[in-house]
């Protein structure tokens, strides 16, 4: 049986690197730089989703290397998942990985903008 057209076929993920116009500052620090990670999910009928995390140190403690791992672990869960349960998908991300806000918020938006 093939599979339907809304299960998750692929997900790639890549760091990107953008140059702030102005320096985002708080407290604990300054970013001049944001160095964020894009996330494209592929479903089976070949509609294709875009997210983005943008991990910030001094917030979450979050890196763009923590982010790429936490990517890759949460990759499987996704793939061959239906993008219609995104719902379902996302709680699974986040019980699996709750302390990788980043990469949950690409890997959901990557699904809802994939679905819709």
């Amino acid at each position: 049986m093939a599979p339907s057209p809304f299960t998750i076929r692929t997900i790639e993920c890549w760091p990107l690197d953008l140059a702030l116009t102005d320096p985002f500052v708080v407290a604990t620090g300054q970013l001049t730089v944001a160095q964020n990670v894009v996330v494209r999910l592929t479903l089976h009928g070949g509609a294709v989703g875009v997210g983005e995390a943008a991990p910030f140190p001094d917030i979450s403690g979050e890196t763009r290397e923590s982010t790429l791992h936490a990517l890759q672990r949460l990759a499987p869960l996704v793939l061959g998942q239906p993008a219609t349960e995104w719902r379902r998908v996302a709680q699974g991300c986040d019980t699996a990985m709750p302390d990788a806000p980043a990469a949950l918020c690409a890997i959901e938006t990557a699904l809802l903008d994939a679905l819709c």
